[in-house]
């Protein structure tokens, strides 16, 4: 049994329930433990922060795209929990996160108070490289049509719930 990282604004659960998302109806978790905080966040997606790494040894870079937007991102307390891998699944969502399709019970349980003061914890860590608007990484090439291919996917999505 390996271990794996579940981030959550609920505190204090001792099973975490599938929920419907944009992949499906699953529970999220992620062996690393940095993803997980930054995926407790209280709001934002994909058009708001950029997140990820060149090779799987490296910090993760998490780039703020619009002002200010971190600071109303990751202003809440969340909780960190540990589960089993047991009956978890890749389904190749982009990042290091795997899903399960059944309830899943919580090992363990630790609190955050506040989710950006943790980001820059890790930060100092070495785990994670935080950028603020307008910086970035030498090597982000994203020139916004990952909006254009987000549309798409929901148009189609829709198309197929709807038909």
């Amino acid at each position: 049994m390996k271990i794996l990282y579940h981030g959550s604004r609920e505190h204090g659960l001792k099973r975490l329930e599938p929920r419907k998302s944009t992949h499906g109806v699953y529970v999220y978790a992620t062996p690393e433990k940095v993803l997980a905080l930054v995926f407790s966040s209280k709001c934002g997606d994909d058009l708001t922060y950029g997140l990820g790494r060149i090779g799987k040894n490296n910090p993760w870079n998490l780039v703020e795209k619009i002002p200010g937007a971190f600071e109303k991102m990751f202003s809440n307390s969340s909780s960190i929990y540990t589960v089993s891998d047991e009956t978890f699944k890749d389904i190749h969502t982009v990042f290091s996160e795997v899903v399960s399709e059944v309830p899943v019970d919580v090992i363990s349980e630790e609190y955050c108070e506040n989710v950006y003061d943790g980001l820059l914890k890790a930060e100092k860590d070495g785990l994670l490289n935080i950028y603020r608007y307008p910086n970035k990484p030498a090597n982000y090439s994203q020139d916004g049509s990952y909006v254009l291919d987000k549309i798409r996917f929901y148009k189609n999505k829709m198309n197929k719930e709807f038909s």
